[in-house]
């Protein structure tokens, strides 16, 4: 059997930044590593007004999940004509919607994901 482990992370916000989720997935493991020494230390970088190279994690896994329009909804939305978008537990297919998430999406993550190719990021 396959011993990989997986983590799922959720991340809530608006407005990213290319490659943003994958930076930050990136220095919260580089922050969980023992090997790396003090965690602690990537704080200086975090919060200097100077640039700071970071690393970007794969691609392979992520997706977006649930989007999230708040702001149109407040400021945009005029139903009829225009409806609020909302994905959330109150939208008529949300048991269908989730259950697919998770037995596909998330599912085929796990089983079709090749830990193989996150080895040349874990190992730098």
């Amino acid at each position: 059997a396959d011993s990989t482990e997986w983590l799922r992370l959720e991340v809530v916000g608006q407005s990213f930044l290319l490659h943003m989720i994958r930076k930050m997935v990136a220095v919260a493991s580089e922050a969980s590593r023992t090997d790396r020494g003090d965690p602690s230390t990537l704080l200086d970088g975090l919060t200097s007004d100077d640039a700071v190279n970071l690393q970007v994690a794969p691609g392979e896994g992520l997706y977006l999940a649930a989007p999230v329009f708040d702001n149109y909804n407040k400021y945009k939305a005029q139903p009829p004509q225009k409806p609020k978008l909302e994905w959330d537990a109150t939208h008529a297919k949300h048991d269908v919607i989730e259950r697919f998430r998770v037995e596909v999406i998330e599912d085929g993550i796990v089983q079709g994901g090749k830990a193989e190719a996150l080895l040349p990021w874990v190992l730098y």
